[in-house]
């Protein structure tokens, strides 16, 4: 999964490279923090918003569709995608189910850390607006994982953060 190269590092995204799953909606409100862009996918034909999202077999869907809770990346050790021929324990659903599975810790130590920066400097202008100044802006993308044992070989424990700081402003142009 964290190989993968996902929009806004949502979770569920990773189902768009899965044969008849449909990415629709404002590809701005994806990142995990949107529930209402997570929701925004059609699989196998189904309706948008008419998913089921399970972690760890417990459904997260509220009652407009939407997952409450969306993990991050680096707290997901797998996710099924099931568009089709799901079992009727799966039920409430006109589209397809998001069985996600967590990570766990381990006997080992282990971690992961995030980091990424969309500099000002890098940013451009937009093509209508090349009379204006170009507005201040900055993102920064953050976060990690540890995880290891409590009770070594009988309870472990995997904790995971992740956040972002944007100053991002849309052009009125």
């Amino acid at each position: 999964i964290t190989a993968i190269p996902i929009f806004g590092r949502n979770t569920f995204y990773t189902a768009i490279a899965t044969p008849s799953v449909i990415q629709s909606g404002d590809p701005q409100f994806v990142r995990y923090q949107d529930q209402s862009g997570s929701s925004l996918l059609s699989l196998g034909g189904g309706p948008r918003r008419a998913n089921n999202y399970t972690l760890e077999g417990v459904s997260i869907t509220d009652m407009r569709n939407r997952a409450t809770f969306i993990p991050s990346i680096e707290a997901v050790e797998e996710v099924k995608v099931q568009v089709s021929t799901y079992d009727a324990e799966m039920g409430r659903t006109g589209g397809g189910v998001f069985n996600t599975v967590g990570k766990s810790g381990s006997n080992v130590w282990h971690g992961s850390a995030i980091m990424q920066n969309r500099p000002e400097w890098g940013a451009g202008k937009f093509f209508f607006a090349e009379n204006l100044p170009k507005p201040d802006t900055y993102f920064w993308l953050y976060g990690g994982s540890f995880g290891g044992p409590i009770v070594p070989n009988q309870t472990f424990f995997w904790a995971t953060t992740e956040n972002y700081r944007t100053k991002t402003s849309r052009s009125g142009v």
